[in-house]
């Protein structure tokens, strides 16, 4: 560990269970490094260019205002299904 951060490198702190959510968190901020205290999902690392691709589209959809028709240029179907997909997301 002190190698990879030495070289510049990055470490995860991951803590999900209670007891470890609050000092996961303290101590990944006081580090400067990532972590993840609430719940892991799946393929977050091993399948990870999927998961970027899906948070990018997230993103996408919420710049979109869902409630004014006129001004997204979409329809109305189109409007709730795009915010369909943004709920499943």
């Amino acid at each position: 560990v002190k190698e990879t951060v030495a070289h510049g490198g990055s470490i995860m702190f991951v803590g999900t269970k209670k007891q470890a959510q609050e000092a996961i968190a303290e101590q990944a901020t006081r580090v400067g490094m990532p972590y993840v205290n609430q719940r892991w999902l799946g393929g977050m690392l091993t399948n990870f260019s999927t998961v970027y691709k899906r948070l990018q589209r997230l993103k996408e959809l919420e710049l979109i205002d869902f409630e004014d028709v006129a001004a997204s240029g979409l329809t109305k179907k189109e409007l709730l299904v795009l915010s369909r997909e943004k709920a499943k997301l």
